[in-house]
């Protein structure tokens, strides 16, 4: 597709690409694409001839890209969630040692 001399089967794959990056919202999702569609789409973006297809390219590249931007509050998310755990945990070893203590 991307790889294609046919302006119109560049243009289709973008759309496609874009579509695809709509519709996830996790890295995980379109981990094992990216480090091949990105570098295709960067160079549509620059290099095709038809100015509708690099925009077209650019677009998907930018979808592409704010999965990534997306996916920092599920980091976050899980970050928060690792906190949550370590503070019940560390209170729950209080307790344990003052409940050990009083006896």
């Amino acid at each position: 597709g991307l790889r294609s001399r046919n302006m119109r089967t560049q243009r289709q794959t973008c759309v496609i690409a874009a579509n695809m990056c709509r519709l996830v919202s996790s890295v995980a999702d379109v981990h094992a694409v990216a480090p091949q569609l990105l570098p295709l789409l960067r160079r549509v973006s620059e290099d095709a001839a038809d100015p509708d297809v690099r925009a077209v390219a650019g677009r998907a590249y930018a979808s592409l890209e704010n999965v990534a931007e997306v996916d920092v509050a599920g980091r976050i998310r899980d970050e928060m969630r690792a906190l949550l755990v370590d503070a019940v945990s560390a209170e729950c070893d209080a307790e344990r040692r003052h409940a050990f203590t009083a006896c």
